[in-house]
């Protein structure tokens, strides 16, 4: 039953909110990583955010509302319809002119909406295959079909930010957007390229600007050189993360439209992944000489990208700790579970985690599971296939940590489930937060 404030809401919902900037970040991998470090950006310029991800709603970085709000008003999570909260936001004497909107914008907007009329920036980061089967989503043209509201809804004189290493997303320049001249087309590519290469393809594909790689240098068409990668601390431990590179590339982007380089350096060197976000998270412990990555790449694409990277970064095969959603295929299960036998890892554990996530929202009652199904799935799908590494499966997260911090596991890469009882559970096994 929706509560007075949501009936509120969709009475209200087709406003134009003409005078707010708001920038919308979609994509099948990244959203969360892109729109947090925005979200740092605007109020490290001493900026107010309304800012909406997955975890729930914050107001800069007070969370005023979580995913249980989310599910209880609505049905579903704070990304489906995250326009929605703009009005808790003018409820509260906000005026539009006086914060910035930064909405992480999951799939099931294209479904129900992002709850406002138009967005002044709109990133399509990627889009892979990993929710085919799922609902509405039958093939690759479907997913498209999913994510065209972050372009449909540009505002006048908006922004529009695509991946061109990504087909669909690259795809999305060939419809309508190119032949709206009061569309600012901005585009990135994580393929290390020349100027002149960068030049050919700006004009190829009628953008306004155009955002590469060499080497470890970022690069604008119009602007030059804005940054080095190896000049951002924290992520040098992960600087061959061609993910996180792609993520990084995607945010400068957005982030030249509203300050000066100079500002975006000083906030990029004081940014950290928060720790309920459960993202690229290192956790060490000098006397056993053990270290823990905790991560939320559960994709094959992005698992993948991972388990290279902390190889290439500590030339040592990563113990994996790892699980799948419960609401995917047995086909999507199976694919994660054929790429992970393909990988070089010193060990694999999977464990279960049980969660109904978005099933009633779209329809995904059929894939609803019991407990410790999934984790059975996986290991069904490993016997067909030659590893050269053991696995076992044990049901509870932190049960697997534990055991592979016992049997002196020195590198550690667990996706995580529950988060905030994970961390509780490594600072008490000696390990502590280095980056």
């Amino acid at each position: 039953m929706m509560t007075q404030m949501s009936l509120d809401f969709y009475n209200q919902k087709k406003r134009n909110y003409k005078d707010l900037n708001s920038i919308l970040v979609t994509g099948t991998k990244g959203k969360t990583s892109v729109s947090l470090m925005l979200n740092h950006l605007f109020n490290f310029a001493k900026k107010t955010t309304l800012y909406v991800s997955t975890s729930g709603v914050y107001q800069n970085q007070k969370q005023i509302f979580n995913y249980k709000n989310s599910i209880d008003q609505l049905g579903v999570s704070p990304t489906v319809m995250p326009g929605r909260y703009i009005y808790h936001f003018l409820q509260n004497g906000f005026k539009l002119k006086d914060f910035t909107a930064i909405f992480e914008a999951s799939l099931s907007c294209g479904v129900y909406g992002t709850g406002m009329h138009e967005h002044k920036v709109g990133a399509l980061l990627n889009i892979y295959s990993d929710h085919i089967g799922n609902g509405l989503m039958h093939n690759r043209r479907d997913l498209y079909q999913m994510k065209s509201f972050i372009f449909n809804n540009l505002a006048k004189h908006g922004y529009y930010i695509a991946n061109l290493d990504n087909d669909l997303s690259r795809h999305s320049l060939t419809e309508q957007i190119l032949l709206d001249k009061k569309i600012h087309k901005l585009a990135f590519t994580n393929l290390s390229i020349t100027h002149q290469r960068a030049k050919n393809l700006m004009i190829k594909w009628a953008l306004n600007d155009l955002f590469y790689i060499q080497n470890t240098q970022i690069y604008s068409v119009r602007k030059g050189l804005i940054y080095n990668f190896t000049d951002f601390p924290y992520l040098q431990v992960f600087q061959s993360n061609q993910a996180l590179k792609a993520n990084l590339l995607a945010f400068l982007a957005i982030a030249t439209i509203f300050f000066k380089q100079n500002l975006i350096d000083e906030a990029l060197n004081n940014f950290r992944f928060p720790s309920e976000f459960g993202r690229m998270m290192v956790f060490e412990n000098p006397s056993s000489n053990q270290r823990v990555i905790v991560d939320y790449a559960h994709e094959p694409v992005s698992l993948q990208l991972m388990v290279k990277n902390l190889y290439n970064v500590y030339q040592e095969k990563p113990y994996l700790i790892t699980r799948a959603a419960t609401h995917r295929t047995n086909a999507s299960i199976g694919k994660l579970s054929d790429a992970i036998a393909k990988f070089d890892l010193a060990g694999l554990t999977i464990y279960d985690l049980m969660s109904t996530k978005n099933c009633e929202v779209m329809n995904f009652s059929e894939f609803e599971r019991h407990k410790g199904e999934v984790a059975q799935l996986m290991n069904s799908q490993l016997q067909k296939r030659n590893t050269t590494f053991s696995y076992q499966i044990i049901p509870k997260e932190t049960d697997a940590l534990k055991e592979a911090l016992d049997s002196g596991k020195k590198l550690i890469l667990h996706i995580r489930g529950d988060i905030e009882s994970l961390e509780i559970f490594i600072n008490k096994y000696g390990l502590h937060r280095v980056l």
